[in-house]
């Protein structure tokens, strides 16, 4: 699955995917790649078009994506104005055509480490099992 970099900021690199790419042909999502989706669109509504339009280089990888993967905003991409192309590109996310997905970022970031698993003790009856050598009936007894 090949996808188109939207942004990178300290944290994160976005990719932009059309919604056939990323969900590989398939109808449903798995749960994972649902909450991915429901992240970019929350980025996405965060985000002011009219100051990402000042970052030639970021239209110009929305122009190229958007031509690439959707013909009919052929017009759009050639002579529409940067503010436009994002804010097509927003609505787009909005209704999922186009996904945006948060990938680790290039430059490291801040990484958040999951918390770890905390330590099982063994039951009375394991205790006695492995301690003592009883069988499950005798420990069970």
């Amino acid at each position: 699955m090949r996808g188109t970099e939207l942004k990178t900021d300290s944290l994160q690199r976005w990719m932009m995917y059309s919604k056939d790419a990323y969900g590989g042909g398939r109808i449903f999502l798995t749960t994972g790649q649902k909450q991915a989706v429901e992240e970019g669109k929350k980025f996405a509504q965060r985000a002011y078009a009219d100051v990402w339009a000042k970052d030639a280089h970021l239209v110009k990888r929305v122009r190229t994506f958007l031509g690439q993967h959707f013909y009919w905003h052929y017009r759009l991409v050639k002579t529409g104005a940067d503010l436009e192309v994002l804010e097509t590109l927003q609505s787009m996310i909005r209704g999922e055509s186009v996904v945006l997905i948060a990938e680790q970022s290039r430059t490291g970031g801040a990484g958040i480490d999951a918390a770890p698993e905390p330590e099982r003790l063994p039951s009375f009856r394991e205790s006695l099992m492995t301690s003592y050598g009883m069988s499950y009936d005798a420990a069970t007894d």
